[in-house]
């Protein structure tokens, strides 16, 4: 695998683009697009991911109970890489 320390990269995510309202499905505001990550700074790294969990506090922040997030929100925090 090629290294990629200090390059911006392009990968997956699944983005929530909105609060879910009444009448909308998850398909209306959810979508999976290609996202740019900037190089991670002096107290970061970064990590390849194989695949990442929708867990109840996504579930949560779609419905709109997590009031303080910003959106649009990429989804899926419980990773595995």
């Amino acid at each position: 695998m090629a290294s990629t320390v200090g390059e911006v990269i392009t990968c997956k995510a699944v983005v929530c683009k909105e609060v879910q309202k009444p009448g909308q499905t998850y398909n209306d505001i959810i979508e999976v697009m290609d996202i740019q990550v900037d190089p991670p700074q002096n107290t970061e790294i970064r990590v390849m991911m194989l695949s990442a969990g929708i867990c109840h506090t996504d579930i949560s922040t779609i419905e709109g109970f997590m009031t303080t997030t910003n959106f649009p929100r990429v989804l899926g925090h419980e990773g595995v890489g």
